[in-house]
């Protein structure tokens, strides 16, 4: 399933990382006619995400270390996760759905950042956010039931944990984009 390829993922990273370089491309364009030194360096920026970019859809050409997905004809067993990850993986989740709730309340949610600071989303970013979260939080809710589950259904909790992984980063890169368009 694609969501589980290494392949895709870097090749969806490449073209994410392309759509802020062409853009830095064009206002190094526009910033030639009046501030040349400017737009020269915007322009070796661009030209540096442009690699990246290259490097990352290369990569992804060549990239064949994916996991293997779990073969329900070779089941030895349900998972165990230890009682700790399980009181952790609660734990998190909780906290990140009560921090949730709180900011779409209060209508603001603060990601801090390392050295202070930090953004504020809020509106359509905070209910982006919160989207993420729950994402993360499903994932490690299902992790929990996971060990609970005696079935040979290995195959659907990889199937979540993938799918999830890829809506909260949607998500979160949504928010983002929201932020710096607004």
């Amino acid at each position: 399933m694609f969501v589980h390829s290494h392949t895709v993922r870097m090749k969806v990273l490449a073209i994410a990382l392309l759509i802020p370089t062409l853009s830095l491309g064009w206002i190094a364009l526009l910033a030639m006619a009046t501030m040349p030194l400017v737009g020269i360096l915007v322009l070796a920026l661009a030209a540096l995400m442009l690699w990246v970019c290259w490097v990352h859809w290369k990569h992804a050409a060549h990239s064949d270390d994916n996991p293997p997905l779990p073969d329900p004809s070779k089941w030895k067993g349900p998972n165990i996760i230890s009682r700790k990850t399980r009181i952790t993986n609660l734990v998190i989740s909780s906290i990140l759905l009560v921090y949730g709730v709180y900011s779409l309340a209060i209508d603001d949610f603060f990601l801090p950042a390392k050295g202070g600071g930090g953004t504020h989303f809020t509106g359509i970013g905070a209910w982006l956010m919160f989207g993420a979260i729950s994402c993360v939080a499903i994932k490690l809710v299902a992790e929990v039931i996971d060990h609970y589950d005696r079935r040979n259904n290995e195959l659907t909790y990889a199937h979540v944990f993938a799918v999830s992984d890829w809506f909260a980063w949607t998500f979160f890169a949504a928010a983002l984009f929201h932020i710096w368009v607004a």
